[in-house]
């Protein structure tokens, strides 16, 4: 399993697998709701808040929208020229972010598909994260001189690019309060 969540609810839990299988498990009764047939390898797996759908990336530079309940692969979107690391809904579920190799972050309308904006930046983005508000974009890439940059969610607009902090980023989150970033690397460093 190369990625994992847990719905807003509570109920599923969605993997990821390097085989390119979406398993969908339902929590209380430790059942598998759906095996999906996905991209291979999967790297990047994500809820909506709502709950409903899940929007997968990996080595197929395309960006996949589920339907929890169906099974139904309900959007499929390719503007990435490469592998996608990192998928992620907003907080509001009306935008998701995918990001990866090709060095971009791509912000989609999550209900027609169309591209709100597109950051490039100097390294393949290995990991995004929204705050709780939806008002920012935190990535971290494996470009050396600036691994960690915030960009406005609203326009993709990087705002604060830190550099020379670490080597290859590889995860990054925002503190529930959203005052802070927490990433990690390659050498050992969070």
């Amino acid at each position: 399993v190369r990625a994992v969540d847990l719905s807003p609810n509570n109920d599923y839990v969605v993997g990821g697998l390097y085989s390119g299988e979406i398993i969908i498990w339902e929590i209380n009764s430790q059942k598998i709701l759906h095996v999906l047939e996905g991209s291979n390898p999967i790297w990047g797996i994500s809820f909506s808040p709502k709950g409903d759908k899940i929007v997968v990336g990996g080595v197929n530079p395309e960006v996949n929208v589920w339907d929890i309940q169906s099974g139904n692969l309900v959007m499929t979107k390719k503007e990435h020229t490469d592998q996608i690391k990192s998928v992620i809904y907003s907080p509001d579920g009306s935008r998701i972010l995918s990001a990866g190799n090709d060095k971009t972050i791509i912000c989609w309308d999550a209900e027609t598909g169309d591209v709100v904006w597109r950051t490039m930046v100097d390294g393949p983005i290995t990991s995004i994260a929204v705050n709780n508000e939806g008002t920012y974009v935190v990535a971290v890439s494996e470009d050396v001189n600036y691994p960690l940059f915030i960009c406005d969610m609203k326009t993709g607009e990087i705002l604060v690019s830190y550099h020379g902090m670490f080597i290859q980023a590889e995860s990054v989150a925002f503190s529930p309060n959203g005052r802070q970033v927490i990433s990690s690397s390659f050498d050992k460093t969070i």
